[in-house]
């Protein structure tokens, strides 16, 4: 089974799109594309359910190197912290 979360290692804001999240490693792409129900695990250890979308950020276009990851649209910045994990539920 393909690992179904990311821990956030940096948090941007996209204007009008809400929070995207910089993994340390990246998700598979089998999840693209699509909206999920996530689970935010806080490391001071609280936990809040939301909804996210998987996208591709482009992190080198030379390179060609791109990161699957989460993008928050009910969140700001500053709301979600380094550390944090954000697994996909699965229901």
């Amino acid at each position: 089974m393909e690992r179904n979360y990311v821990i956030v290692k940096k948090v941007f804001t996209i204007s009008g799109r809400g929070v995207g999240i910089v993994p340390e490693e990246s998700l598979s792409p089998i999840y693209l594309a699509k909206k999920y129900k996530v689970l935010l695990e806080y490391p001071n250890g609280e936990q809040q359910q939301s909804h996210a979308f998987v996208e591709a950020l482009l992190i080198s276009a030379t390179k060609r190197i791109e990161l699957f990851t989460f993008f928050l649209p009910d969140f700001k910045s500053g709301e979600i912290p380094v550390n944090t994990k954000i697994t996909i539920i699965v229901e």
